[in-house]
């Protein structure tokens, strides 16, 4: 599964690096290309690509949000290509050589198999456990008397301490925290090109934008021919994100527009960016509505960010409104109805609330989790630990994938409901 997706992303990588060598092309030239190479990207999840040769970009219209980047940036630490002089001349007919660096490792085995084939994942912000679910919390009357009722309780799940970007990205990518996430990116910072992959994965080395070979739940699933989108909250444009090397002016809520880039982990990948998987699949909220009407317009894995009002994040809302826990609430009351109702859901569904920050107050991180699904029993609850590679090692178990970077580890465990047979074990 790893193997296709590696093998296009290095063609991605050689092709924008042979461009930017045989003539200083135009930044939406280089975007063309790249644009081209997305096409690549959906035939690679059945099988692999083979390398095209470098030729002059055609008039593929260039994806917004997903910049070529003129730098390859390998687990072992590659240098970047310099581009010629503006006269140096036309596009050369010569593909440079592949750079020699060490491959990411393959992910481990996968452990289950699911009944679930549609996931929602929906991520909030917590005020801690006691608050949310906690006996008396009455902030939350929807999440603790209509929801938690239908499925199982988590009691005993715990966001990684501190601020919340590093949440976002474990659950996707299986990778730790570093200074730059921890910080909450609020400077879009690119990785040094001497950051290294050790064999289990992860990335060293200090940065927000993690360089291509380092590979997403995203990426495994369009690989397994599987489909996936994110549905971001007040996002203005498709996978909306910081120029790179720039501040990002969305760490705080704007009125009238309170979407957060750190919400979104899909946009800190170049795995994502560079094939225009993000460009293509990174949309606005107000696209779920249309894709939950069939089974056949709902993606696999459906990952869903509030805005910083309606996720919980600020206790006032940029307009003045009244926000935390209750205006989450509201937020889910209005949603959740229209996912449980779904024919995708009703199918074959899993709902999964998670937090992914607690309050700082709290160092424990204890903020709980709830799973809904047809396959779930009906106001369980299950005390074990879990956490956000938790939450990735069990999507990666319902459809079959290997499990990438810290979701690999030997304490880690999927989450348990039955949903994953086998799962825990």
């Amino acid at each position: 599964m790893k193997g296709p997706r590696l093998a296009l992303l290095g063609v991605v990588s050689l092709t924008a690096t042979g461009l930017v060598i045989g003539s200083a092309l135009r930044d939406d030239q280089r975007g063309e290309a790249l644009a081209a190479a997305a096409a690549l990207s959906r035939a690679s999840a059945v099988a692999p690509v083979a390398a095209p040769a470098t030729t002059a970009p055609t008039t593929t219209p260039a994806v917004r949000h997903a910049p070529a980047h003129t730098h390859t940036q390998a687990s072992g630490g590659d240098t970047s290509a310099s581009a010629p002089s503006p006269d140096s001349g036309q596009v050369t007919d010569t593909t440079p050589a592949a750079p020699k660096k060490k491959s990411s490792p393959a992910p481990t085995t996968p452990v289950a198999t699911s009944k679930v084939k549609h996931v929602f994942l929906i991520v909030l912000t917590s005020p801690g456990y006691d608050a949310t679910f906690g006996q008396g919390a009455a902030s939350a009357p929807y999440l603790n008397q209509q929801l938690r009722p239908k499925g199982q309780l988590l009691t005993g799940y715990r966001a990684l301490p501190g601020s919340d970007l590093p949440n976002y990205v474990a659950m996707i990518s299986g990778q730790p925290p570093n200074a730059a996430t921890s910080a909450n990116c609020t400077t879009y910072s690119e990785f040094p090109s001497s950051a290294k992959t050790n064999k289990a994965g992860v990335v060293s080395g200090d940065g927000c934008v993690y360089p291509v070979d380092t590979l997403t739940l995203a990426d495994q699933l369009t690989s397994a021919a599987h489909t996936w989108k994110a549905y971001e909250e007040d996002m203005a444009a498709t996978c909306q994100h910081p120029d790179s090397g720039q501040p990002d002016d969305t760490q705080q809520g704007r009125p009238g527009d309170e979407y957060a880039a750190r919400h979104n982990p899909f946009a800190y990948f170049h795995s994502l960016l560079d094939l225009g998987d993000c460009a293509s699949n990174d949309v606005p909220l107000t696209k779920l509505g249309g894709d939950l009407a069939s089974v056949k317009t709902t993606p696999s894995l459906s990952f869903i960010a509030p805005n910083l009002c309606h996720d919980g994040s600020d206790l006032t809302c940029a307009d003045g409104t009244p926000g935390g826990l209750a205006a989450a609430d509201t937020f889910l009351s209005q949603l959740v109805p229209q996912i449980l109702a779904s024919p995708a859901y009703k199918k074959d569904g899993l709902l999964e609330l998670v937090f992914a920050a607690g309050p700082p107050v709290d160092p424990s991180g204890l903020v709980g989790a709830l799973l809904v699904s047809p396959f779930i029993t009906a106001g369980s609850t299950d005390a074990t630990g879990y956490g956000p590679y938790s939450l990735l090692r069990t999507n990666e178990d319902i459809f079959g994938l290997g499990h990438l970077a810290d979701a690999g580890g030997d304490k880690v465990k999927s989450l348990g409901g039955g949903f994953v047979t086998g799962a825990g074990d």
